[in-house]
């Protein structure tokens, strides 16, 4: 394949196939869910209730639910796992931390008849959070 016509088949070849995989690449992430405005919180009375969620990790995700309590406790379940965080609210930002120590944000978005909880945590960027209301 040294030949003039060889190396232009090759170089189209490759060229072909990095194609294919940018664009499978690009096909295999979901468009981000549009989410309301971002919600004012100055108490976990906002929050309080029952949570379908669900965690995005670099190894993929997994559902659960979350009961907040007005008290900032959160009894969670996360497939087979379940624990216990503490909510807080800081110069009305949610903050939580779980029994092991772990600590993030919870950013209410309310509008348009939806509610949904972003859930980020400190010690692990590549994982986020989202909670509906259970119904």
């Amino acid at each position: 394949m040294n030949t003039p016509l060889g190396s232009r088949i090759w170089l189209s070849l490759r060229v072909g196939l990095l194609g294919v995989s940018i664009a499978s690449c690009a096909a295999a992430v979901p468009p981000a869910p549009e989410l309301p405005p971002r919600a004012q919180t100055q108490d976990l009375k906002s929050i309080a209730g029952e949570w379908e969620s669900f965690v995005n990790t670099p190894r993929g995700s997994v559902s659960g639910t979350d009961s907040i309590r007005e008290d900032g406790s959160d009894a969670w379940t996360a497939g087979a796992d379940k624990g216990t965080i503490t909510l807080t609210v800081v110069d009305n930002v949610i903050r939580w931390k779980s029994t092991s120590g772990r600590t993030g944000t919870v950013v209410l978005h309310e509008g348009d008849g939806k509610r949904v909880l972003i859930w980020t945590y400190d010690q692990n960027p590549d994982w986020m959070g989202q909670s509906v209301p259970k119904f």
